[in-house]
């Protein structure tokens, strides 16, 4: 009897696809050969490169566009907590008034 060998597939890092993809956009060798070199699919590498290209500005992001995002998620919660802050007001001076129709009460 013989024992069938699975055959596991490589998980490839992003830094590997990233120098793969990188090596296809610049052309120094062909697809064919960085497929057989990396022995990796050509459609792989095809797709690497496509993902490259079309997301690659977000590694330019940085500070700035975190420091962005956090000062919008800083925005929206002042503008809930003012908006609370008024809701609490209204309450607060229609509860003085309907109290105060009431003769026993020291506001």
């Amino acid at each position: 009897m013989y024992k069938k060998m699975s055959k596991k597939k490589k998980q490839w890092t992003n830094k590997e696809k990233f120098v793969i993809a990188l090596a296809a956009i610049q052309n120094t060798e062909t697809v064919a050969e960085l497929s057989r070199r990396h022995h990796v699919a050509v459609s792989q590498v095809y797709a690497w490169k496509k993902e490259l290209l079309e997301n690659g500005e977000v590694a330019f992001e940085g500070k700035n566009s975190k420091a962005a995002n956090k000062n919008e998620n800083s925005t929206k919660v002042t503008e809930q907590l003012y908006a609370k802050i008024g809701q609490l007001t209204v309450e607060k001076d229609f509860l003085q008034r309907a109290l105060g129709k009431f003769p026993e009460s020291d506001v």
